[in-house]
């Protein structure tokens, strides 16, 4: 649809019976505007790309497969299509479109090996789940959609996906959940993690990890959690590289960070019973994670007097512990300095405050804050 809701185009996708892109059906843009659409499919044969110059058909490996396709975002028209899929039930729950546009994908596979890449020569084969599934992650070249690297992670009992996103460095970075009492982040990799799960079995742990954008191998993956179910309801990286998970954790508590210098349980406001608390934990992206300068906006003085003035100013502190200074004298080089009281690294703008007494009337006062 056009800025005024006129329709531009619109394409479909068929199967001789049931719709293909079933829940969940994920949509992002490459830079050019063109459209990538990830979903699964279970109807077989199915046409992609109907209208196009070269419609693709595919054929299901199993209960469920996925499906990624490009379309032009000028008229719809299909670009590329992929499939991926093993003998069980495939899914895909994040699909993000990176700045070289590359396309990253993750979900579950089950019952069965999956197989990414099919009949291209980068064709990859991972592991069948020895139980319920396993995630796997992988990165397509955009242009065509060809195979590069994928991934996969697992346990012995259900994982999930909730979330991809590019941390410190330009690598992957990917959250979720996973109820294994262990899972293996990187098998066989110089990295290779097992995290555990701290709480009772058949309860979720939280996790995120991160996986160098150029061939897919693990650079860290760190978990949390509690004795009871925790879940990820977003993922994102912010403005430094570091990632930022919220979520929500069951009685009586949460600890992330287990075993580092910056370890952190968190106490369940209801402790004794069933009641969800959220969740806001930030890991560190690694690799290139600069400090991001904090923001000073000054504000309107306040409290003028013949002898006293208020310095305001507003500060966004990006993550970072921030402590403002005021420099003030009767010239540019100031020459006495104040302090307004810190502001604790956070995602919220706050305004802080310097009172000065005690000064002559009729004087000319210079100031700077930093």
């Amino acid at each position: 649809f056009d800025a005024s809701g006129a329709l531009q185009w619109a394409r479909n996708v068929g199967g001789s019976s049931a719709a293909v892109f079933e829940t969940p059906a994920i949509l992002q843009v490459f830079s050019n505007g063109d459209l990538a659409i990830a979903g699964t499919f279970s109807t077989s044969p199915t046409t992609f790309g109907v209208g196009s110059a070269s419609p693709q058909t595919f054929t299901t490996l199993g209960s469920t497969d996925v499906a990624i396709v490009r379309l032009s975002g000028t008229d719809g028209l299909q670009q590329w299509a992929k499939r991926a899929g093993g003998l069980g039930a495939d899914f895909v729950n994040a699909l993000l479109v990176l700045p070289d546009n590359s396309l990253a994908l993750a979900g579950t596979y089950s019952n069965g090996a999956m197989q990414l890449g099919i009949g291209e020569t980068r064709q990859t084969t991972l592991a069948a789940p020895t139980t319920i599934n396993k995630l796997y992650l992988a990165l397509l070249g955009g242009g065509d959609g060809s195979l590069r690297w994928a991934k996969t992670v697992g346990g012995l009992a259900t994982n999930a996906v909730s979330g991809l996103t590019i941390l410190g460095g330009g690598d992957l970075g990917i959250a979720g959940t996973f109820t294994s009492p262990t899972e293996i982040f990187g098998p066989g990799e110089a990295m290779e993690t097992t995290l555990t799960n701290i709480g009772a079995f058949g309860s979720s742990d939280v996790y995120v990890a991160k996986y160098a954008r150029a061939d897919g191998d693990l650079i860290w993956a760190k978990s949390g959690g509690g004795a009871n179910t925790e879940a990820v309801h977003a993922f994102t990286a912010l403005t430094n590289g570091s990632a930022m998970l919220v979520g929500t954790f069951q009685p009586p508590s949460a600890t992330f960070g287990l075993g580092e210098p910056g370890e952190v349980t968190l106490n369940n406001a209801d402790p004794s019973g069933t009641n969800t608390d959220f969740f806001f934990a930030r890991f560190h992206g690694g690799g290139v994670e600069a400090p991001v300068a904090p923001l000073v906006t000054l504000l309107a003085p306040s409290g003028l007097s013949s002898s006293t003035l208020t310095f305001n100013a507003a500060i966004d502190s990006r993550g970072q512990d921030t402590t403002l200074f005021v420099e003030y004298g009767p010239t540019t080089s100031y020459g006495s300095t104040g302090t307004m009281s810190p502001v604790f690294a956070g995602l919220i703008t706050e305004n802080r405050a310097f009172t000065l007494t005690g000064l002559a009337p009729l004087t000319t006062l210079h100031f700077r804050v930093s």
